[in-house]
Formats: C-alpha cells, sequence, structure tokens
C-alpha cells in the first residue's frame, strides 16, 4: 500500500529552525520566526559561454575562482615560444594580461586564488625532465618558490598557496616514469607524505585543503579514486568510466570533474564525499589537456573551464553554475 507521503506529499514538520537539506515540495513551520516555509524548485545545474581568454594554451596550470580564475603557461603552437609563460587573469566577465611566469612551464600543476597563488613541476620544453621548481603569484607578478624533491608533469595540486599538496604524476617523460610520491608545501618548502597507492599521470583532481585532496582518474585507462586524510591515501568509489587530461574543482565532500579522455568528454560528474552522480550540466565543447587545477574553489557551485587543445587551440570559456533550491516564507496571521 502506498504511503501518505507518496499521495498527498510531504506533511507539515513544525520545527524551530529550517531544515539544513530540506527535499523539493517539504513544508514546515518555523515556530522561531512564526513563518511557513516551502522548499521549491530552483535553478539546473548548467554550463553557460563566457568570454574568450587571450591565450591559447594546452595543459597550462590553473587556479582561482569563477570570478578570479587564473591560467598560466601551456602549449601552443601559434605561440612565441611555443611552451608559454604568459599568464591570463579572469574577473567572472572578461581576460585581461597578468605578470609573465618565470620560466615557461606546460603539464604542471596549481592551486590558490588571484592574489596568492601557486604553480609547480610541469615541463620546459617537450621530452625533457619535469621541473622541481615553484612559484608564486601576487595577483601582478611571480617569484620562485620551493623546490620539489620529485618532478610532478600531468599531476594535481590541491590546497592554497601556504599549505598545498602535489601528487602522482610523470617524473621524467623520456622515457616516461610515473610516481607514487606526494609532497607537501608550506609556504617556503616541500616535504613528502605518504604515497599514493596507485601512481598514474593525466590525472584528474580537486580539494579546498591539503588535507583533503582527491585524486582522480589517468592514465593509463583507470576509473579508480584516492581521497587523502593529512597522512595516507585511501581507495574510495570509482568513477564509472575511465577518465584523463580533464578538469576537477571543488572540496572532498563537494567535488566536481569534467571534459578529458578519451573522446574528449562533454559530461560532468558530481561528487558528495561518497557517491558520483552523472550531472545533467554537459559542456557545450568537449575537450581535453585543459589548464590543470584550474579553479580549485571550495565547492563545486562555481567553476570557469580555460582553453584547452584544439585545430587551431581553443580559447574558449565556460562557466559552471551547480543546482540551487528556492526556499519562500508564507506569512502567517
Amino acid at each position: 500500500m502506498a504511503g501518505y507521503n507518496t499521495i498527498r506529499g510531504l506533511r507539515v514538520k513544525y520545527l524551530s529552525a529550517d531544515p539544513a537539506n530540506p527535499e523539493a515540495g517539504q513544508v514546515w513551520y518555523n515556530s522561531t520566526t512564526g513563518n511557513l516555509r516551502v522548499d521549491g524548485i530552483g535553478q539546473a545545474a548548467a554550463w553557460s559561454s563566457a568570454a574568450n581568454a587571450i591565450t591559447a594554451m594546452h595543459a597550462g596550470q590553473g587556479f582561482g575562482g569563477q570570478s578570479d580564475a587564473v591560467g598560466a603557461g601551456g602549449y601552443g603552437p601559434a605561440l612565441s615560444p611555443a611552451y608559454s609563460n604568459k599568464t591570463d587573469e579572469y574577473n567572472g566577465t572578461s581576460w585581461s594580461e597578468g605578470g609573465s611566469i618565470g620560466s615557461a612551464r606546460y603539464t604542471g600543476q596549481g592551486c590558490g586564488s588571484q592574489t596568492a597563488g601557486l604553480i609547480a613541476g610541469g615541463n620546459p620544453v617537450s621530452n625533457s625532465e619535469a621541473f622541481l621548481g615553484a612559484e608564486e603569484y601576487n595577483g601582478s607578478a611571480w617569484t620562485g618558490g620551493g623546490t620539489m624533491g620529485t618532478g610532478h608533469g600531468y599531476a594535481w595540486m590541491a590546497g592554497i598557496q601556504t599549505a598545498a599538496i602535489v601528487y602522482t604524476g610523470l617524473t621524467d617523460p623520456s622515457p616516461a616514469t610515473t610516481s607514487v610520491n606526494a609532497e607537501l608545501y608550506n609556504g617556503t618548502s616541500w616535504a613528502e607524505v605518504g604515497n599514493v597507492n596507485t601512481a598514474k599521470y593525466g590525472i584528474l583532481g580537486f580539494g579546498a585543503t591539503q588535507d583533503t585532496a582527491v585524486k582522480v582518474g589517468g592514465t593509463s585507462a583507470n576509473t579508480g579514486v584516492e581521497e587523502y586524510n593529512g597522512t595516507s591515501w585511501t581507495a574510495v568509489n570509482s568513477i564509472p568510466a575511465n577518465r584523463a587530461d580533464g578538469m576537477g574543482s571543488g572540496a572532498q565532500t563537494s567535488g566536481l570533474i569534467t571534459a578529458g579522455n578519451p573522446g574528449a568528454y562533454t559530461s560532468t560528474l558530481t561528487y558528495d564525499g561518497t557517491n558520483w552522480t552523472v550531472s545533467a550540466a554537459t559542456l557545450a565543447t568537449g575537450r581535453a589537456g585543459t589548464a590543470r587545477g584550474a579553479t580549485v574553489s571550495n565547492n563545486a557551485t562555481a567553476i570557469v573551464h580555460h582553453s584547452g587543445p584544439g585545430a587551431p587551440r581553443m580559447l574558449l570559456t565556460e562557466e559552471y553554475n551547480g543546482p540551487t533550491t528556492i526556499v519562500k516564507t508564507v506569512s502567517v496571521s
């Protein structure tokens, strides 16, 4: 027999405070405010086109949020030199040129904000050893940071400028050596910490802090996901299909990934700290090798997806806005 909720909907509850996660259509009376409240259906998650970037970078370094994104370095045959030292800044509306990085590189990692950013690792030119150096950005100029113990290319970074973690990736692409290494940065120096369980390169990831990093997918074909707790890495629920060289953003309990290979994905997956869900939001243009690490924000409600490969190299930008709900107040006399 069907229950009352199925036939008539959710019953009205008498509460002293609004519920933390109301269900769509739920009605309750807030005894503190004296208002009848109803949770309505709001805006669905969606990607939307934004202003084109300035530099057609491929596999550049990135960081920031939807209103303060940064893309630095990268590779582009039309660039001079092809391995770029350029920096593009986004303010939520348009892109402008920022200060040049000290060492042109691509396939590196980034984290932080536009006025307190960090990049590390990557490669200076094709078929050469991965960088050990890091650089810090203050919103206008780059300065040298600490030197890593192991080179990281096609890896990932999480955290902020003064408390970051970089993990796995290639130490030297010729011959390719994939590392299990992870290192923490304190704003001055790097120190090795617990290794990842499975070494990969071309991984996706996210994490608001260095102690809550997430490692996703990678090359060769992989669906594995690992979480870091400040000490060690633990395998958790896998993504539904192989994915590498894409884009990630968010926190360990509210993250997302999009784009990547094989086939230049347009799909987006969201993560709640336990399960992965295929989002209804899809990119207008599939791509891979994006500005790696771009827009690692504290949540997955607003990110920018910057540049990527193409013929010619893309300048496309897309913004993601997560789902919202609307809670209405009905006055009670």
